[in-house]
């Protein structure tokens, strides 16, 4: 299974592998909007949505395409936030991998993310409402 983002792989692996421990910050927010078939589970999750629209397609990037988005780089420190910018990351070659400098970090929401937490509606499953 691949997940990809403005053309380019960001996350392969197993589909068990990827939908039960997703390691880019990509694949585990679009796994958080996938609808649960059991409404108790689906009311008590937290999605998580990313801020802004997508960067052009058409566009050269330096460094990680996804960082605008990135809830994982909005929390990072100077160095950190610079190799973001500076060197594309790119998975390993075999197993389950993903194209991210820091990959299996847990989605966070905080003040500096761009990222909102949302969760569940009760009685209203698929709508939503900020957490």
């Amino acid at each position: 299974m691949s997940v990809v983002y403005l053309g380019r792989t960001v996350e392969t692996g197993t589909a068990e592998e990827v939908f039960e421990r997703a390691r880019h910050p990509y694949t585990q927010a679009l796994l958080s909007a996938v609808p649960l078939p059991d409404p108790e589970r689906e009311r008590r999750r937290t999605r998580f949505l990313l801020a802004g629209d997508p960067p052009s397609p058409t566009r050269r990037y330096e460094g990680c395409r996804f960082r605008s988005r990135c809830p994982v780089y909005a929390e990072l420190g100077g160095e950190d936030r610079q190799r973001c910018e500076r060197d594309v990351p790119v998975g390993e070659a075999a197993g389950h991998s993903a194209a991210c400098h820091f990959p299996g970090r847990p989605l966070t929401v905080s003040g500096t993310s761009p990222t909102a937490a949302v969760r569940s509606r009760p009685g209203s499953p698929g709508r939503s409402r900020p957490a």
